[in-house]
């Protein structure tokens, strides 16, 4: 190999090693933006204590200080869960796991938030997986429903060729048809001010890593999430 060649591919893979990943990138541009809002609040409301605090308002100066501490909250949440999403891993997938067993220990856990009935078959169908991860899956799933009006949450499970297909439906309000196309986003979320809108979008990549899909669909009297996942 000559020189010329050496050195054109050297910076070829100089390049691709400094090239940013646009996946973390696209994460970070919503981390920054979801972080404004709360940042500028708290900057405005600075202000507006100290105003109140110099003319003796000590009452609404305290008000302020409140609106303050609530934004560095929200902050907070933000970053912890921008954290959680940018770190997580999936473990070595295994063998035979059960992915119904997963959904039915992630809807015992929040069994006190409203009725889950299932029609799922536990030991009938099989992933290669990895089991905390599902359970993590099927637990964001569950808490969404619940979380944005879902009182009563249908769970199914069947096989489509080669893949296991698993439906949880709840009988909330559903999505408006608007924020559907977006509800997997990072940091989309309709309730900001207790969401950070990671839950879904970690979801979803809990299932891409486990070379499944995972979409969204209101039925009418509700919404539908279905999970597909290869068939071990």
């Amino acid at each position: 190999m000559n020189s010329s060649r050496t050195s054109a591919v050297g910076e070829t893979a100089e390049r691709a090693a400094l090239a940013p990943d646009t996946g973390i990138a696209q994460v970070i541009g919503d981390l920054a933006h979801e972080l404004v809002n709360p940042l500028n609040a708290a900057a405005m409301s600075t202000e507006l204590a100290k105003l109140m605090l110099a003319r003796g308002q000590y009452d609404k100066a305290a008000e302020a200080l409140d609106r303050i501490g609530g934004d560095c909250m929200r902050c907070a949440r933000i970053l912890r869960d921008a954290q959680d999403y940018l770190t997580a891993t999936i473990n070595q997938r295994q063998h035979g796991v059960d992915p119904i067993g997963m959904l039915d220990e992630a809807a015992r856990m929040l069994s006190d938030r409203g009725e889950i009935i299932s029609d799922a078959p536990m030991g009938e169908f099989h992933v290669d997986g990895d089991p905390t991860a599902l359970r993590r899956l099927f637990t964001e799933l569950l808490r969404n429903a619940f979380d944005h009006g879902g009182k009563r949450i249908a769970l199914q499970a069947d096989r489509m060729g080669d893949e296991i297909r698993i439906r949880i439906t709840d009988d909330g309000p559903g999505v408006d048809p608007l924020h559907l196309p977006r509800i997997f986003d990072p940091f989309f979320s309709t309730r900001r001010d207790r969401h950070s809108g990671i839950g879904l979008a970690m979801a979803r990549r809990i299932a891409l890593a486990h070379g499944g899909s995972l979409s969204a669909q209101n039925t009418g009297q509700g919404t539908a999430f279905e999970l597909r996942l290869p068939a071990d």
